[in-house]
């Protein structure tokens, strides 16, 4: 396992990502989370979505290891949907927003949002020992 390892990108234009789903999906690896490591990258591709769609450049993705593996996904501008930011069913299948956060928080095991000022920041984590309930 690796201690201290950094990642960060800095999108500035909506649509790019630009190779951070294999980056983190290694760094997941190289962290000792190989058994989960597909589960980060769609929890990743999900953040950047939303990001992406609901906020505005720059979308910052920073990931490290230092005994959890943590992604924060940030961007410019404070649009948040409290009805279905922490919704406990499942979306309707008519629904046609709502299914991100919902899926980032089946596969990590603590997820916190935040908005500071002009930035909303989502914060995920694996933990060698999963906290319940994220």
């Amino acid at each position: 396992m690796l201690r201290g390892v950094r990642y960060r990108a800095e999108i500035t234009v909506r649509g790019q990502t630009p190779g951070m789903r294999s980056e983190i999906y290694d760094i997941a690896i190289r962290a000792g989370f190989a058994d989960r490591a597909a589960d980060v990258a769609v929890a990743l591709t999900e953040l950047v979505a939303n990001a992406q769609e609901h906020g505005d450049p720059p979308f910052l993705v920073e990931a490290w290891w230092d005994g959890r593996l943590v992604i924060e996904v940030s961007n410019r501008g404070t649009a948040l949907n409290g009805d279905t930011l922490w919704r406990t069913e499942p979306p309707r299948a008519d629904e046609v927003r709502g299914r991100g956060l919902w899926i980032v928080r089946h596969l990590v095991d603590l997820v916190d949002v935040r908005t500071v000022g002009e930035r909303t920041m989502v914060h995920v984590e694996l933990s060698p020992e999963p906290h319940i309930g994220a």
